[in-house]
């Protein structure tokens, strides 16, 4: 038993606090520690009834409670104290009735619980962060008991089996496939087929897991489920993680069947065709390449170039077997070297391998194309020769006085250009050139003066030529060569053009100078020939047609070719020269509002006038200053003048600071690296602000590169330009990557306003076009309007902007000026009367 003197000492030294009160609320008794967390005194303390400090337990609440207290004997509750200061902390409080004297007395002891309270806050505000950390994540999270029953999901689970509504704790797949739609059932079923699979396993799993939607949309996730288990071995819960990999399935499809089409294609090709990796690695053969690996017995095991291709075990020696992966690595340049192979039946086979290299988008070479050609006939047939006649070899096929190839070396390449053309579907061209007033040098002169001057036309000639075209002399004063790989016709007439040029300077020689000229035919492959008779002959009647027309020029075996190509020529050297003579010029084609008759915009249109021929259409020069390059000088000129223009009539009044400037973008244009930067110095040099200038760019413009063009389209809203789709409609464009562009406008062709509204399609199509634009946010705009009927019905359908001959046709500056005065005091009439302009 403890002494008064211990007891006294325990209840003073304990960190409870103790009370003792009678039925009244009077405190008899408190201990130091009651003292101290209440700030009063001893005698204080017997002042006070229990409600002064404790605000829960009014009088009128005090005897509810001391009656329930009489009852039960004990209570345990947690309530408020409040301080001498009248601050409150928060307390939890056990009181029992106890005998002292022969009195019953209400013994309280009290525990500050601030701190718990304070872990029980913050471990709320724990959970509740998870929780919002949990439901922004796209991907789906549930937590399961071991007995599969869902325990806590995110938000993304729940909408994904539309559970959002349903109180799915504690319920089992089965049981949640009762209260949702029926399209789940069997997703359901499944998921705890992979449930059990995973309890099974013991440890991760993966899976895909495809779900049916309710709207019949289907899902494809990869699933992530972990166990977990108790010490015990039994089973505790599971954590289910699900990503929607639905695209990233699509994509990888379309890749597969793109990858596979690539096959076919390379397949098809009977030269073998190796994708080699730059860690060497063989990533993909044709079938030609495959057929040799299997005969060598490599393919089963073997994914090395240098096991393949030369039977090592460590990459090629430069040395003794020059390795192309190396080579073309070092220069990032294409390589051409010989290879040696054994065929089946013992014989040594010689293959001409050229590798080209591969990059990727950071210019690093990624792997390279290796292309190999049989050429041992070839070479055998040279070694043939070779052997007997070694001397003659290069007298054979070459011109002795000059080094070209001479008329057999020169059929022999033309065959193989027939031959290439034919399989890769190319064309090429054969210029046949004879001197002109040749025969005057030998006649003036000795022949080996003639000699002399054949040898510098044709060293003139062979300056000029890349390696893979051919020139050679016939005979005489007579050359021809052979252009490769080109797309135009008027390509050949672009190389002709040059060749006569090599003539306008003098020849020196021998203390000489001799001015000579040329004439030039030429044919074409496939359309003037397929064999090398008909090549060689036409372009010589050609190059005979080129004397008839009065020698120094060219023409092509078609008369009508040779017009087109004699004109373009012409028209190509004067638009370099249009800008410099002031021969461009502007005009503007106002755009409006349809109800009221605004001027919304003008669109800058650029005219060429040409001193001889006259006002030429954009249809006509925009096309060949596009190829030639000149089309960015011209754009810039565009801009600035067009900028210009509209900050001189701001400043006159005759337009608003609302009025639009357009400005047509071409390819070239909306593709060079400076264009925001030099937009925004226009806009700065003629004070023009941003929001006024309008960019409309074609729709094949922004989708040839969609990355790229939402780069730059970002780049100028920034800038504060407004940029239009222009011919909405006749391109392809994906609606995915175009309500990403930042774009501010879509025009609606020409071409579908022609026959609004009789025309059902173009009807149709219009208000696709329009409601697309509001689903996106942008300005529409119709082009070509001509009539009241059009107009009419834009209006209705809710196109509030257009162009066309109905309000005017293009103006130029002395024409535009006065339409803009008209327009702006009709507007302004109307205003004040309140009719429709």
């Amino acid at each position: 038993m403890l002494s008064d003197d211990m007891a006294r000492f325990a209840i003073e030294h304990t960190p409870l606090e103790l009370y003792w009160a009678d039925f009244n609320g009077r405190f008899v008794e408190v201990n130091a520690a009651a003292l101290r967390a209440l700030g009063y005194s001893r005698e204080q303390m017997f002042d006070l009834a229990l409600w002064d400090v404790d605000p829960n337990f009014p009088p009128e609440r005090w005897s509810a409670f001391v009656e329930s207290l009489r009852q039960e004997r004990h209570a345990r509750l947690e309530t408020l104290h409040r301080r001498r200061d009248g601050s409150c902390y928060p307390v939890e409080v056990t009181v029992s009735l106890v005998e002292h004297n022969g009195e019953t007395l209400l013994f309280g002891l009290a525990q500050d619980i601030s701190d718990r309270r304070r872990m029980e806050r913050e471990l709320q505000e724990s959970e509740q962060r998870l929780r919002v950390l949990i439901n922004s994540t796209p991907d789906i999270i549930c937590f399961k008991d071991g007995a599969g029953r869902w325990l806590e999901a995110n938000e993304a689970d729940l909408e994904l089996f539309a559970l959002t509504e349903v109180d799915y704790r504690g319920k089992t797949d089965s049981e949640l496939a009762d209260y949702t739609h029926t399209t789940y059932r069997h997703s359901f079923l499944a998921c705890e087929a992979t449930d059990e699979a995973a309890w099974q396993a013991g440890r991760l799993s993966r899976a895909e897991e495809v779900i049916e939607r309710f709207d019949g949309v289907v899902k494809i996730y990869d699933v992530i489920k972990v166990p977990v288990f108790e010490p015990d071995g039994r089973r505790k819960g599971l954590i289910v993680l699900g990503r929607d990999i639905t695209e990233r399935k699509c994509f990888e499809e379309a890749l597969q069947e793109e990858r596979g089409f690539l096959q076919n294609v390379i397949d098809g090709i009977d030269d073998p065709i190796l994708v080699i990796g730059i860690d060497y690695q063989v990533l993909r053969m044709n079938r030609a390449a495959r057929d040799i690996a299997e005969r060598s017995g490599f393919i089963d095991h073997c994914a090395a170039c240098y096991k393949l291709a030369a039977a090592r075990q460590r990459p090629c020696n430069q040395d003794d077997h020059p390795c192309p992966l190396r080579t073309v690595r070092d220069t990032r340049q294409p390589c051409k070297l010989i290879r040696h192979y054994r065929a089946p039946d013992g014989a040594l086979r010689q293959y001409e391998v050229a590798a080209s290299p591969l990059f990727d988008e950071a210019g690093e070479v990624r792997a390279i194309i290796e292309v190999s050609r049989d050429i041992s006939e070839h070479l055998a047939l040279l070694d043939e020769l070779r052997e007997r006649e070694l001397s003659y070899a290069h007298l054979a096929q070459h011109d002795p006085l000059t080094g070209l190839p001479n008329r057999l070396l020169f059929a022999d390449r033309l065959s193989q250009s027939i031959h290439t053309a034919h399989r890769h579907r190319r064309r090429f061209a054969v210029l046949f050139i004879d001197l002109d007033r040749f025969k005057q040098v030998n006649d003036s002169f000795d022949h080996s003066y003639g000699d002399r001057v054949l040898t510098a036309v044709a060293e003139r000639l062979r300056r000029l030529f890349r390696e893979d075209d051919t020139i050679a002399r016939m005979g005489g004063d007579e050359f021809t060569v052979i252009l490769n790989h080109i797309r135009h016709d008027q390509d050949a007439a672009t190389v002709a053009s040059k060749i006569l040029d090599l003539f306008k300077l003098p020849f020196e020689v021998l203390d000489h100078s001799l001015f000579l000229g040329a004439s030039v035919g030429i044919s074409l492959y496939p359309e003037h020939g397929t064999t090398v008779d008909d090549l060689v002959r036409n372009a010589d009647t050609a190059m005979y047609r080129a004397k008839e027309s009065g020698r120094n020029n060219f023409q092509y075996y078609s008369r009508e070719l040779t017009a087109k190509a004699v004109e373009r020529v012409r028209l190509e050297s004067s638009l370099h020269r249009a800008l410099e003579r002031g021969e461009l010029l502007l005009h503007y084609q106002p755009q409006v509002d349809l109800e009221h008759g605004r001027v919304r915009g003008l669109e800058a249109l650029v005219r060429w006038q040409h001193p001889e021929a006259g006002l030429i259409s954009p249809a006509t020069f925009i096309p060949l200053a596009e190829e030639s390059g000149i089309i960015l000088a011209i754009g810039a000129w565009v801009l600035e003048q067009a900028c210009g223009r509209m900050k001189d009539w701001l400043d006159r009044g005759l337009v608003t600071a609302e009025t639009l400037i357009s400005v047509n973008l071409s390819p070239k244009q909306f593709d060079q690296p400076n264009l925001v930067a030099l937009i925004d110095r226009i806009l700065t040099t003629t004070g023009l602000a941003a929001a006024q200038l309008e960019l409309e760019i074609t729709e094949s413009t922004v989708m040839q590169s969609v990355e790229q063009a939402g780069d730059v389209l970002h780049r100028l809203r920034e800038l504060g330009v407004k940029v239009a789709i222009d011919d909405f409609g006749t391109g392809y464009s994906s609606l995915i990557h175009l309500k990403r562009f930042p774009l501010t406008t879509l025009k609606i062709d020409k071409t579908f306003v022609s026959d609004i509204p009789h025309d059902a399609n173009d009807t149709a199509i219009t208000r696709a076009v329009i409601a697309l634009a509001h689903s996106l946010s942008l300005e529409v705009l119709a082009e070509g309007v001509e009539t009241q009927a059009q107009r009419a019905f834009l209006i209705d359908e809710g196109c509030p902007h257009g162009q066309g001959y109905l309000f005017s046709r293009p103006l130029d500056e002395s024409g535009i000026e006065p339409f803009l005065r008209e327009r702006l005091a009709q507007v302004e009439s109307a205003v004040d009367s309140g009719a429709r302009p």
